[in-house]
């Protein structure tokens, strides 16, 4: 469906489409008058009965509807059917004579915009009043559909969180951690270092975090801290670091934590074999350790045997 373009504030749009319904009474009067002023163009649809009224407005875009009735409970359906069938916010109004201006409260209640006494309203006026309806409902529909875009990234969002939540849930279970249970005892001094930890590898990852990795895993090796009670310390301090963070930060924050969880846990693994290479070749790692004479001198030619 084709709309009009958008109108600079304090100017009449150069053309609107108005549909017009009457079951009494033709409103070609309201054509000719609105075509004589030539302030914009007007392109006027008047239909011959309400069902074709309300499947023009599904069908095509309009800038204004003008209804007008012999009675008010009449006009009243009308605009409630208008409101409730095509689910549309165009902009409805009421046409009548200053007689019936009692009846602007009772229309803007019913859902229409306003209503319209075509014998104390000039045209130009009432080409202003259907052009700045039609602006505020385009307004709505913007406002609305820019809405529903930011729910639906919102929930975009909201999903990752939950899948990398998921996948941490998922890390902790394979070293025998149930996250339902309650902690037996609290760690504060292990949380803050793993808060710190945490905050540094957010904002820099593991590439010039070398050191303080190594220091933080000495650590708890030397308090003999397992990997269960680490990785529960660890949950702890990312749902305090989520509390109070926007759903976009909270999946950037989640993703570097089960990074950092993995990085610690393989690093704890490979503390031992580290120690036990140190302890068996004190002086200097680099070299081989030394092998008894006779086991040398067996891989030797019977030469050079004799030799040694």
């Amino acid at each position: 469906m084709e709309k009009s373009p958008p109108t600079p504030w304090g100017m009449l749009p150069p053309r609107m489409r108005l549909l017009g319904y009457s079951e009494t009474l033709p409103l070609d009067w309201l054509n000719a008058a609105l075509a004589d002023d030539a302030a914009c163009e007007i392109e006027w649809n008047e239909c011959a009965n309400f069902r074709v009224l309300c499947d023009h407005i599904c069908e095509t875009v309009y800038d204004g509807v003008l209804l007008h009735g012999d009675s008010v409970d009449q006009v009243l359906t009308q605009i409630d059917a208008i409101r409730k069938e095509t689910c549309s916010q165009i902009p409805v109004f009421v046409v009548g004579s200053e007689n019936d201006c009692h009846l602007a409260a009772v229309c803007h209640e019913a859902g229409a915009d306003g209503f319209i006494a075509a014998d104390q309203m000039t045209i130009r006026e009432l080409v202003w009043r259907l052009a700045r309806s039609a602006e505020r409902r385009r307004a709505i529909e913007e406002n609305d559909r820019l809405l529903s875009l930011e729910q639906q990234r919102r929930s975009i969002e909201q999903d990752e969180v939950r899948r990398l939540a998921a996948e941490q849930r998922a890390i902790v279970r394979l070293l025998g951690v149930d996250a339902a249970l309650p902690m037996d005892e609290t760690d504060d001094w292990l949380e803050m270092l793993l808060n710190d930890l945490l905050t540094t590898y957010v904002v820099m990852r593991s590439q010039n975090l070398g050191d303080e990795m190594e220091r933080f895993l000495q650590r708890t090796r030397s308090a003999e801290v397992t990997k269960v009670r680490l990785a529960r310390a660890f949950m702890n301090v990312v749902d305090r670091a989520l509390e109070n963070i926007g759903t976009s930060s909270a999946r950037h924050v989640y993703n570097r934590a089960n990074l950092l969880l993995l990085e610690m846990i393989l690093k704890m693994d490979d503390l031992p074999t580290k120690s036990a290479a140190n302890q068996s070749n004190p002086t200097n790692p680099n070299r081989l350790p030394s092998q008894p004479r006779d086991s040398l001198e067996m891989g030797m030619p019977p030469q050079m045997r004799r030799a040694a």
